[in-house]
């Protein structure tokens, strides 16, 4: 397959005769006299480049790999990748049979694709050539969608040796190979909705630039140790449908191969937000319009001083609400108990409160109040490491996964829920409390990268629900006792909706009604428990106090069967109340009374904040929380033809 050329460095002084090249291959590596002399002049009126704080740092040369119609390959070296001027070595051609698509690698890889879908892995060294005297490695197979003309652009390779390609559905994967096996030999799917680009280039550590087929020029970061996107669809340039092939050497530079067979030399700044030379490119050479792939090695610059992530420092918290979720009259609850592991308790008997047995606890080192998901017979929980990567597990009654982790370096919480199309969608804040998002790919699917909703006056204490075609979001302004807020979230975050009055304390409580509004439920500064009734366009700005209770923990409001709102809160010494609509959609409310400890006779004491659901589409509403013991205490609702509330009163000990 590869021919048996070999050669060392070769002098930039040298002439293409001396070489034995002919003229084609000479144009290729150097460009006109009156182009190198107008880069000249632009390297010494843009000194702010080299100075910039992102220093971008360059071997000797870029390889660039370029393939023939006829199957060879040639191996140039750009020699100024960081400033485009048009220097150049090498330019032999060091293979043949090179069909399908190749790409070019971090650490002297080339990969080429075949027509057949066979992966095969290479590797160049300057000084020696081809590793093991260039013998086929297959490590891979199915690959023949990238050989095609509509996605052969539609993959690439980062400076980390990941590949980023668009799969058939337009999910964009990224794969990895250890020199061994591959991290995942499905891909791990970082966003979805990619076919609506025709050009996705890599440019360096995580970093995409992704064209759609009018010419609009998108970039991307990508955090892979923490599965964020640090940046995401940001405009930078139009007009990039002039170019047949795009490549990068790295560090944010770009090659492009035009109409015209140029090959341009580009750098964005990501800084600034602007380019190089004012967005207008140097032409590096001529010629290379006759090639099939056109790929530098994507390694060959570095960007230093690029910003990272940071953990977020976690605080443990074992005394979180207990999440309580009801299917098909069926309860289950997850917490996070003293050692740190989460625990599942599920009721087995429909009939029966207190048939609940406990699975094995999973995982290690988790905090605060898991978030869980009911997909049909089993659950999807979330809660968040001390590492603040959030972790996820699936499973029911007694069989439980590992958790994964999930990454986003939150602090936490961690809210789930599944939205209208099935899938399942996250929200938690980082350490700066930005506001930050996930979903499946797809109902059932593995989950996208972590996306910032560019919110930063959102505190912890926030709550997701589902309501009608999206997720309504309702939290308190920053700093801790702020006012209350609601936003809408269907593919982005719509505008808040302030429901003013003052100050609260603590975690709002949101239900939706099936007559099209939403109802906040929230402790006050004064310590009294209110209510406000909304729509999607605004909420009418004045607390309307619910009875005269005074609350030291934030409520759990919860519809039950029949469309009443039913309420418990934590009061003085600990006791939990409870009240309740009069009827549905009614202003009015039935008087707080405790709940009582059915063996004892006195108010039961919790540790914790309640948390309720119903039990099961029109069943009755389940409050859970845990007493100093740890305890799982649950109180399950009826109603009586007198209209008054009782409730099961169960204590369950933790196996």
């Amino acid at each position: 397959m590869f021919g048996t050329s070999t050669w060392g460095e070769i002098p930039i002084s040298a002439c293409p005769e001396e070489l034995g090249w002919q003229v084609g291959d000479f144009r290729k590596w150097v460009a006109p006299l009156a182009v190198a002399a107008v880069s000249a002049a632009l390297l010494v009126v843009s000194p702010s480049t080299a100075s910039a704080a992102q220093a971008l740092e360059c071997s000797s040369r870029a390889p660039i790999f370029t393939t023939r119609t006829n199957g060879d390959l040639a191996v140039y070296g750009h020699d100024e990748p960081e400033t485009g001027a048009p220097a150049w070595s090498g330019g032999d051609v060091e293979g043949t049979d090179w069909h399908g698509r190749t790409l070019a690698g971090a650490d002297g890889a080339v990969y080429n694709i075949t027509p057949e879908g066979a992966l095969n892995l290479f590797r160049w060294d300057w000084a020696g050539g081809w590793e093991n005297g260039g013998a086929v490695r297959q490590i891979g197979s199915g690959w023949e969608g990238f050989t095609t003309p509509a996605r052969r652009d539609l993959i690439t390779v980062d400076e980390q040796g990941r590949i980023f390609a668009v799969d058939g559905s337009g999910q964009l994967r990224t794969y990895r190979w250890d020199g061994e096996d591959w991290d995942d030999a499905d891909g791990t799917v970082l966003d979805v909705e990619w076919s609506q680009y025709d050009l996705i280039v890599a440019a360096g550590d995580g970093v995409l630039f992704a064209r759609t087929p009018n010419g609009d020029l998108f970039r991307f970061r990508y955090h892979a140790d923490s599965r964020r996107w640090i940046s995401y669809r940001v405009p930078v340039d139009r007009g990039w449908e002039v170019f047949d092939r795009v490549s990068s050497p790295g560090g944010d530079v770009l090659y492009g191969v035009d109409g015209e067979g140029d090959l341009v030399w580009n750098r964005y700044l990501e800084e600034s937000g602007t380019w190089a030379d004012s967005g207008a490119g140097r032409v590096v050479g001529t010629g290379w319009g006759d090639d099939v792939d056109t790929v530098a090695a994507p390694d060959a610059c570095r960007l230093d001083g690029v910003p990272q992530p940071r953990r977020a420092a976690v605080r443990q918290d074992t005394w979180a609400p207990v999440a309580a979720v009801g299917v098909d009259g069926l309860m289950d609850y997850f917490y996070v108990d003293g050692s740190g592991r989460q625990v599942h308790a599920f009721q087995t008997d429909r009939d029966d409160l207190a048939s609940v047995r406990f699975s094995a606890p999973v995982g290690a080192d988790l905090t605060g109040p898991p978030s869980a998901v009911p997909t049909g017979s089993s659950f999807q929980v979330f809660t968040l490491g001390l590492d603040s990567a959030v972790r996820w597990t699936g499973g029911s009654g007694d069989t439980w996964s590992d958790p994964a982790a999930l990454g986003g370096w939150m602090s936490g919480p961690v809210k789930f829920a599944r939205g209208p199309s099935g899938a399942v969608r996250g929200f938690a804040l980082d350490r700066d409390n930005r506001l930050w998002t996930t979903a499946q790919s797809e109902d059932g699917g593995p989950f996208t990268g972590w996306r910032d909703l560019g919110v930063t006056d959102i505190g912890p204490d926030f709550q997701v629900v589902p309501w009608d075609l999206a997720f309504e979001i309702v939290g308190r302004t920053r700093p801790v006792d702020g006012e209350v807020k609601v936003a809408t979230f269907v593919t982005s975050l719509g505008p808040w909706r302030t429901l003013g009055g003052g100050t609260v304390r603590g975690l709002p409580s949101m239900v939706s009604g099936g007559n099209g509004y939403l109802q906040v439920f929230a402790l006050r500064s004064d310590g009294t428990i209110a209510t406000q009734r909304g729509t999607a366009t605004g909420f009418p700005g004045v607390w309307q106090p619910i009875g005269t209770t005074h609350a030291e923990g934030a409520p759990a409001a919860v519809v039950d069967g029949q469309g009443i709102v039913r309420i418990a809160a934590r009061g003085a010494g600990g006791s939990i109340n409870v009240t309740r609509q009069m009827s549905p959609n009614s202003d009015a409310y039935r008087e707080w009374t405790p709940l009582f400890d059915k063996g004892t006779s006195t108010p039961v004491v919790s540790r914790t904040d309640p948390s309720g659901d119903q039990t099961g589409i029109g069943g009755p509403v389940v409050f859970a929380f845990r007493d100093a013991d740890e305890n799982l205490r649950l109180y399950e609702s009826t109603i009586s033809t007198a209209d008054s509330s009782e409730y099961t009163d169960v204590a369950v000990e933790q196996e």
